[in-house]
């Protein structure tokens, strides 16, 4: 009883106040089946008129407001105080009520309600030669209206309106339904035969009984609007007694957010933050979208149009608690591009002429503007670069900037542009090759507003060259980067010199003698910087299981040195990394190894690596003696047997000086390879020079 006196005490101060709340004035009936609103058997009437009596329900069950009743085989709720209980004659109403059906589908005949007027107007659930079926309409035989239950009917709470507009009984579109607040499908139907004089709710007089819950039942002695059944719903939450007005209006309107005009047939969404179950989805059909939702939440709306970009600004958030919100968007069409242009000095627009050219994607277009913006749309996709000067070019210099356009977005380029002077050039080049590289992206930016803002950026010719425009007072930051080279950053406070070489290096991987009998030798130098702690790493690997043994030594600067030994390496892969430290510019890396594999005599080689301000850089290295491990008198051996049979095959064919230039030769090719050391072959080659010219005198 406490809930009630709270409920009346409500409406008394509405009313009070001079605010009425018009659909409870013209309320008939209301019964919440509430406990609070249950005295014994007797079901209360919130609308003060018609009580009624409970027959068998099953009371305190939770309900979609509180509790509700649940209906069982034989249980009803009657009206005994009327016989005539819903508007006379031709006169509109609607009944408004949740309803749970306990049935997984129906196969007996449920009814819902059943309530005099000069006929009975019944309304109940039926099995349509397998299509669960909702018919309404007065008996005797006169057109009723049938509907196709919609998908997920049954076990879960449904709200039902029926709506009688007063048109001719016997006119099918006189009766419609919403359930959830929406119409479901109509289908032809007959009259409703047979007559009665009961008005109960859940059965007809304890036959074909509702198998399930009813909650919040009311009968409205008018035909309510399609607005006022989306109250009644309330999202799935019910609108409860005394219908004190719980929804806000919602009002969304867009624009061209650079011409201001109205953009019409948007779509969008109406997210609740606090309640997944009251959202809302709508499509403006003009250029205004109505929508009206469940007070006291927190909602993000957000819209859309196929012409328009995707940002944040197609988001809003609110908090509906007044009676309406009105939302306007401003949204910018699909790939557009703002530029705002500003002196970078005084940092305030310019409003002089401005020529910017955007070429890109196979087009080039010029704009023209003296407003210090340009509002661009509709670009294609790709990759731009748009070029910014005053008309008169001896106003503001040549600045250029590169942009990406994809995916329905929308950017805002806020150019500094500098007073116009000479420009200054750099000139990019490999660092070992000293060739020019074009397409180095080159970035150059200053400090604006306490912020490194970005002044222009531009990609380098086929020359290697780029220019800048510059003031001669003000310090800049540069940046060059480009695929397969170390990015460099520099500084110039001032700019002194109209041109400067810049040196890129070149990130390299390094291998040597991939393969040599299954044995793979090779390094990856890491970047090397003056005065840091550098890591080097060297790999061998034997994946074919050849490589008996072998040797790495490492020598670096600081007196550094490091060596590694393996042997019997089948199949495995070793790999050696090592610090070096306190480097200075263009120390070197002294990296020699040996390996010996099952079918070669053992092979020596060195690696000479220049430290440098970038990565690893230039390298030479050369193949040593082939039989560095062999004992000196067996290399002389094999030597001396080796030049005897060159020199043997020389006079055979060419005489005592056909032999000896054979012997010179195979000297030479055993001293390369390392047979025969250096020093004993340049003695044998003096020698048998003598020898020669000594025959050519006489």
């Amino acid at each position: 009883m406490n809930k009630l006196l709270i409920i009346y005490g409500v409406v008394l101060l509405l009313l009070a106040s001079g605010v009425t709340a018009s659909l409870s004035d013209n309320t008939t009936v209301y019964l919440t089946f509430d406990n609070d609103n249950l005295t014994g058997s007797t079901v209360v009437d919130l609308a003060g008129n018609y009580n009624a009596t409970n027959t068998g329900t099953t009371t305190g069950e939770t309900g979609i407001i509180n509790q509700a009743f649940l209906w069982g085989s034989g249980d009803y709720v009657n009206f005994t105080s009327a016989a005539t209980i819903i508007p006379t004659s031709t006169n509109p109403f609607t009944l408004s009520f949740w309803v749970y059906d306990d049935d997984a589908d129906i196969t007996t005949t449920r009814t819902i309600v059943a309530l005099q007027q000069s006929s009975q107007f019944i309304c109940y659930l039926w099995d349509n030669s397998g299509t669960d079926t909702l018919e309404c309409g007065f008996r005797g035989g006169v057109q009723a209206t049938r509907y196709v239950l919609p998908g997920g009917f049954h076990q879960s709470w449904n709200h039902m309106a029926i709506i009688y507009n007063g048109e001719s009984k016997s006119n099918q579109d006189a009766y419609t339904v919403f359930i959830n607040g929406a119409e479901p499908t109509k289908q032809t139907s007959g009259g409703i035969g047979g007559s009665a004089a009961y008005n109960t709710i859940g059965s007809q007089s304890g036959s074909a009984s509702w198998n399930g819950k009813i909650d919040e039942f009311a009968i409205i002695d008018y035909n309510v609007s399609n607005d006022t059944v989306t109250q009644l719903y309330g999202d799935g939450s019910g609108w409860p007694w005394p219908f004190i007005d719980n929804s806000t209006t919602v009002l969304v309107t867009t624009h061209n957010a650079y011409t201001t005009n109205p953009i019409s047939n948007f779509t969008g969404t109406i997210t609740n933050r606090n309640n997944a179950s009251h959202n809302y989805t709508f499509t403006a059909n003009g250029t205004t979208a109505t929508i009206v939702v469940t007070k006291e939440y927190d909602y993000t709306a957000y819209v859309e149009h196929p012409s328009y970009s995707i940002s944040s600004a197609n988001y809003y958030n609110f908090t509906a608690n007044t009676t309406v919100e009105n939302i306007n968007f401003s949204l910018y069409s699909n790939n557009s591009l703002l530029i705002n242009l500003y002196d970078a000095d005084t940092e305030t627009p310019i409003t002089i002429n401005m020529s910017i050219v955007i070429s890109g994607n196979l087009s080039e277009n010029t704009y023209y503007t003296n407003t210090s913006q340009l509002f661009v749309d509709n670009l294609q996709d790709g990759e731009y670069t748009v070029s910014i000067q005053s008309v008169d070019e001896n106003e503001y210099a040549l600045q250029t900037y590169d942009i990406t356009v994809a995916d329905r977005s929308t950017q805002t380029l806020n150019a500094y542009l500098s007073k116009a002077t000479s420009p200054v050039t750099f000139t990019l080049i490999d660092f070992y090759s000293g060739s020019t590289i074009e397409g180095v992206s080159v970035t150059m930016s200053r400090i604006i507003n306490d912020t490194l803002t970005l002044v222009s950026s531009k990609n380098t010719d086929i020359t290697g060259r780029v220019q800048f425009q510059y003031r001669s007072d003000v310090k800049y930051y540069f940046t060059a980067s480009k695929d397969g080279y170390a990015s460099r950053s520099w500084e110039l406070d001032p700019v002194t010199d109209s041109a400067y070489t810049v040196r890129l290096t070149r990130l390299i991987t390094i291998s040597e003698e991939p393969d040599f009998f299954g044995v793979s030798v090779y390094a990856t130098p890491s970047l090397y910087y003056d005065n840091q702690t550098n890591n080097f790493t060297f790999t061998i690997a034997s994946a074919n299981g050849t490589l008996n043994a072998y040797q790495l030594n490492i020598t670096y600067p600081s007196g550094g040195f490091k060596q590694f030994n393996g042997s019997n390496s089948y199949g495995e892969v070793f790999t050696y990394s090592f610090t070096i430290n306190n480097s200075l510019f263009l120390d070197k890396v002294d990296i020699s190894y040996w390996y010996d594999t099952v079918v070669d005599s053992p092979r020596s080689f060195t690696l000479l690596y220049d430290i440098v301000t970038s990565s690893a850089g230039s390298q030479t290295w050369s193949r040593q003696d082939f039989g560095a491990d062999l004992p000196l008198l067996d290399r002389l051996m094999i030597g001396t047997i080796g030049t005897t049979i060159i020199g043997g095959a020389g006079a055979l064919i060419g005489g005592l000086i056909g032999g000896s230039l054979m012997v010179l030769l195979g000297l030479s090719v055993m001293g390369f390879l390392g047979i025969i050391p250096w020093w004993a072959s340049a003695i044998s080659m003096f020698l048998g020079l003598l020898f020669i010219i000594g025959r050519g005198l006489r």
